[in-house]
């Protein structure tokens, strides 16, 4: 109960924030924002000011909303007991996430960063190493996770593919985070290996066991 308690506050103080610095920052901000970053790191994609300000903000209410109700909903929502601390983290993780990079998108705008793109790689890259610390402890549902036909039909295989999954998001996370402190287009190169790497080998992983287990 305590740490759903911090987590609360966590989650709270990075919505209030992501809407808080955006309607105190309206004023000083251009009409027009940059929200994407091409490969050598320039911007290459522009929103409305009024947009910008509340687009993030607004899908993170979304996430704490949909968290709440994906539980509920799901048909395996008594797995959820199993993991109910790490589906917490994962919640806070991933309101945080979102949070930076609205405030990495306004600071840009505001010229405070000359280099936008390295703090999201950055911040991409520490995502997932959290996710990876967390994979391992998910249990079958339909909602997160590698929802693939032969993981949700075995509960040795979903376990064995996410424990693997843990490690290889863990080392994508950390080449991701080194690839931002090198040249644009080699974080993009280190990024599609990384993901690669990260998502694709438990997925083929998890198909070898099924195919074990059937005797093929």
């Amino acid at each position: 109960m305590k740490k759903n308690i911090i987590h609360e506050i966590i989650q709270w103080a990075a919505i209030i924030a992501a809407f808080a610095f955006g309607f105190l920052m309206k004023d000083a901000l251009p009409s027009i924002i940059p929200s994407h970053w091409n490969a050598a790191g320039q911007i290459d994609g522009y929103s409305p000011k009024m947009f910008a300000i509340w687009f993030f903000p607004t899908i993170i209410v979304g996430i704490k909303i949909l968290f709440g109700v994906m539980k509920r909903i799901d048909p395996k929502k008594e797995k959820y007991a199993l993991f109910e601390k790490s589906w917490k983290s994962l919640e806070t993780i991933m309101i945080v996430f979102f949070a930076y990079i609205h405030i990495v998108s306004l600071f840009a705008a505001l010229q405070w960063i000359s280099d936008a793109s390295r703090f999201i790689v950055l911040g991409m890259g520490i995502f997932f190493i959290l996710l990876g610390n967390y994979m391992g402890k998910i249990r079958q549902n339909y909602f997160i996770g590698f929802k693939l036909p032969w993981t949700l039909a075995d509960e040795d295989n979903w376990n064995r593919t996410h424990r693997l999954a843990g490690k290889t998001m863990v080392i994508a996370g950390m080449v991701i985070v080194i690839s931002a402190f090198a040249v644009p287009y080699l974080r993009v190169f280190a990024f599609i290996a990384a993901m690669i790497g990260g998502f694709l080998a438990p997925c083929v992983y998890s198909y070898v066991i099924s195919r074990k287990a059937k005797g093929n």
